[in-house]
């Protein structure tokens, strides 16, 4: 359900190249990195890079590097090369602030890029259907140092991006997927001007 919910947001083709943020161990990757022309991988854990590095690596096409996703953003030597960006399960770790500066610069330094998936974010609104009686304090639900990170309602997000010059269509995992009644997806198209 995942790997057809990132396919699908994506609109994967052949002709593709990815950029993937926090990859961690590029086990969810394997599944698509041979849909695409090219992919790289990014996450700030050595650990996980120096796993997918060993098992998955094949450059020039396929590339994992130890990064801060900022740092990428600002120092990628071909941003024109890539045509589409993933971040699953990742996104509400980053502050607001970072989320903003990630998007806008996907969006002035990637020109190229067409859409963004955005996955497995933690709803606000819905928090109760994954707490139940025993809902934590709000400053836990907003801080992103916690194992869930920032639960941030679908409008947060919406503007989030919108801010960031990009459309954005959510949508939900099947019922049958564990996280379908409090997690939801973004698929991000540029804005048109």
């Amino acid at each position: 359900m995942i790997l057809r919910a990132i396919s699908t947001g994506l609109a994967l083709r052949k002709t593709d190249t990815l950029l993937e943020l926090a990859c961690g161990n590029a086990a969810l990757a394997q599944s698509y990195i041979t849909s695409c022309q090219a992919y790289l991988g990014i996450d700030i854990s050595p650990t996980l890079i120096a796993v997918a590095k060993t098992s998955f690596e094949a450059p020039p096409e396929i590339v994992f590097r130890c990064a801060d996703v900022l740092d990428v953003l600002g120092a990628e030597p071909s941003p024109e090369r890539f045509t589409k960006v993933l971040c699953y399960a990742a996104i509400q770790y980053f502050p607001d602030e970072m989320i903003v500066e990630i998007l806008t610069g996907l969006h002035r330094e990637f020109p190229n890029v067409a859409r963004i998936f955005l996955g497995n974010l933690p709803d606000l609104e819905r928090a109760g259907a994954f707490f139940g009686d025993a809902l934590p304090p709000v400053d836990d639900l907003r801080s992103n140092e916690t194992p869930i990170g920032i639960w941030r309602s679908q409008t947060e997000m919406g503007l989030l991006c919108d801010h960031s010059g990009w459309d954005a269509q959510f949508s939900r995992m099947p019922d049958p997927f564990y996280a379908a009644s409090y997690r939801y997806d973004i698929t991000l198209t540029r804005k048109r001007t």
